[in-house]
């Protein structure tokens, strides 16, 4: 039975100081903003800790409310043998709108005709060969332009074209409304 408790507490030990270090590496995030129908580059440094080492994973994921994802919506895949790297894209989450640039630095996922859908945490994650693995959060913000002015007069009618008559030093009032 004591054997059986120092297990559990070893093993929680162990998960919890892996999910603070982990936390940790996420406190400080990268806020981007790009406007919709526009391109968001979202970056990722590719550097491990031992400079001879190697990249061989990148997992993208997007944070889903309160939560993260356990599935990755982008990967790019260095361990094949032939020397190129695979990509991969969710049809879900961006399909074929999605591109990871290794050639960037830093390296980045270029996301074209962005989407309001498209705001949101995302997490970077890549893997070496013998470094730890690293992760990076990302926040995305979507900005929608205003649409086209609307102009209302005191009574709350909408102008079009020319407001009017009015007398002379009677008080006019407009409000201008705008979405976006």
């Amino acid at each position: 039975m004591d054997r059986y408790c120092v297990r559990v507490s070893v093993y929680k030990l162990i998960v919890l100081t892996r999910t603070r270090d982990e936390f940790r590496q996420l406190e400080d995030a990268a806020h981007i903003q790009a406007v919709i129908r526009g391109s968001a580059t979202l970056p990722c440094p590719l550097q491990p800790e031992d400079k001879n080492d190697s990249l061989l994973l990148v997992l993208w994921y997007k944070a889903d409310g309160n939560k993260g994802s356990n599935s990755p919506i982008y990967s790019y895949d260095a361990r094949l043998k032939n020397g190129v790297a695979t990509k991969w894209s969710s049809d879900k989450a961006f399909g074929p709108r999605a591109y990871f640039l290794t050639s960037m630095e830093p390296a980045s996922l270029l996301i074209a005709n962005v989407a309001p859908k498209d705001g949101g945490v995302y997490i970077c994650r890549t893997d070496f060969r013998t470094s730890p693995t690293k992760n990076y959060k990302i926040v995305l913000e979507v900005l929608i332009p205003p649409g086209p002015p609307k102009i209302f007069d005191g009574g709350g009618s909408e102008i079009h074209g020319v407001a009017g008559p009015y007398q002379e030093g009677s008080i006019i009032e407009f409000s201008c409304v705008s979405n976006g």
